[in-house]
């Protein structure tokens, strides 16, 4: 994601404008184009998050019927003993 203009930043910017530039009426549409710049730049992020969570969201769904629609359900016990027995072997503590 990238940097986001704080408020005081665009204050800066509008103050700055209007001193180089001595007129209310060409200030305008400087910072006008640096808000629509700004908006852009926001609106790439929110496609960008947007589709993150479509991915996790995909992918949690099909975990889910991968495991649990399916005409024998994996029961959440057993999966948790499994996990305790494969970090207790990737440990290096011995089998029981």
């Amino acid at each position: 994601m990238k940097t986001r203009m704080k408020p005081e930043q665009f204050e800066k910017l509008g103050y700055d404008s209007i001193l180089e530039t001595g007129d209310e009426q060409i200030t305008g549409p400087i910072c006008g184009q640096q808000l629509d710049a700004y908006e852009h730049a926001i609106r790439e992020d929110a496609v960008e998050v947007n589709s993150s969570i479509e991915d996790a969201t995909s992918k949690s769904k099909a975990l889910w019927a991968g495991l649990y629609d399916r005409t024998v359900p994996v029961r959440d016990s057993e999966m948790l003993a499994h996990s305790v027995r494969a970090w207790v072997r990737f440990a290096g503590f011995p089998s029981p």
